[in-house]
């Protein structure tokens, strides 16, 4: 089986969490000796105004991750570069619409994944019409042989899919030896972690409330907000003077906003970290809940498919009103945190590691391989 994947932002450049799945995704894969290669639209999706580099620029950077090679396409000229490089696989896995109309020019079938809820996205957001995001992934969808959904609950969120049955399959974890340290790492500060883009989506700014309402209840507590908006700054820069604006001073104190974080880094945040913060008002997969559940760190979380689909039983999803209370006392109450944060760790490993997953992927392969 030789598979290519069509992506943007692969690893080791992260923008969000599309950039974690898919390389998570592809090493596991590679684990399991599936023979790959990945095109990554790296800062340039086809139909943009403006390309980062003109038709006639320098030719496409070329490197491995997890001993798979990815080409790096940031220009209209990387693309007949980029259609050598995939040359005839046997299937094209398609991780974003707006990259199919390249997919399709491959002549392989198709598996199309959704990443994100497009038409969910607009309604979160107040729109009208569809946009060229939500067009393109209804369109990836139609032509896809096999289209693989990361919870249930995001049919929920497709006004239409696919002919045939789409298929769940869960996204997954590497287990490491720091995120298994850090489940035996007495976290000593009361410190509250997000980690994720910066977006109403993603409840960024009920996060700001969720803080200045946790701190007025411990004000011993400490808030560390990583992530943002690698590919707009200057919006991030907005939200970064919302933080500034909207929070008292004491709040603002108590608040650190730290950036985006290489996964070493974030795994070495999470070992200090006593109660992971997830405020999104819509996931089609917890990825960082189910990460941090790994490292040892009980998660709060608002009620959304994702992390519904990822957080333990004995931990549900809540409503706004009831997070900063269930955050104060998780932080007042160490043994509390401790003990939901080793039965979120044995969650995790039991359910969200990789190899209990990949098996399912390489059959959706096979699936849409034979459709050819």
């Amino acid at each position: 089986m030789d598979v290519v994947h069509v992506t943007r932002d692969f690893p080791p450049r992260i923008n969000g969490g599309l950039s974690t799945a898919v390389g998570g995704l592809v090493r596991a894969l590679a684990d399991i000796g599936v023979a790959q290669r990945v095109v990554s639209f790296d800062a340039w999706r086809p139909r943009r105004r403006s390309p980062s580099i003109p038709a006639h620029g320098a030719p496409p950077r070329t490197d491995t991750a997890f001993g798979v090679a990815v080409l790096r396409v940031t220009g209209p000229a990387h693309l007949a570069p980029a259609r050598a490089f995939c040359g005839r696989p046997d299937v094209i896995h398609v991780h974003d619409g707006m990259l199919d109309d390249f997919a399709a020019e491959l002549s392989a079938p198709s598996v199309f994944s959704v990443h994100v809820a497009q038409a969910m996205m607009r309604r979160l957001r107040g729109g009208g019409e569809p946009t060229l995001s939500e067009l393109a992934q209804a369109k990836a969808m139609g032509r896809a042989s096999v289209v693989v959904l990361p919870s249930p609950g995001v049919r929920d969120a497709l006004p239409t899919l696919a002919p045939g049955r789409p298929i769940v399959l869960p996204l997954g974890l590497h287990d490491h030896p720091d995120a298994r340290a850090a489940t035996e790492t007495p976290r000593v500060a009361p410190v509250v972690l997000y980690a994720g883009r910066f977006a109403d989506v993603k409840g960024t700014s009920d996060l700001i409330e969720i803080i200045e309402a946790t701190w007025r209840r411990r004000p011993t507590a400490r808030f560390v907000v990583a992530g943002g908006l690698v590919d707009n700054r200057k919006a991030e820069r907005r939200w970064r003077r919302r933080f500034d604006d909207q929070l008292s001073a004491g709040a603002r104190g108590a608040t650190e906003l730290v950036g985006w974080l290489s996964p070493e880094a974030l795994s070495a945040a999470l070992a200090r970290t006593r109660v992971m913060v997830v405020p999104s008002r819509y996931e089609t997969f917890g990825l960082s809940a189910a990460e941090a559940m790994l490292h040892g760190v009980p998660v709060v979380a608002t009620d959304n498919p994702g992390t519904r689909a990822v957080l333990p039983p004995d931990a549900p999803p809540m409503g706004l009103a009831e997070i900063a209370e269930a955050l104060a006392t998780l932080l007042e109450d160490g043994a509390l945190a401790a003990a939901r944060g080793t039965a979120a760790a044995r969650y995790a490993r039991d359910h969200h590691l990789w190899p209990r997953h990949i098996a399912g992927y390489r059959a959706a392969y096979a699936q849409a391989a034979a459709a050819r």
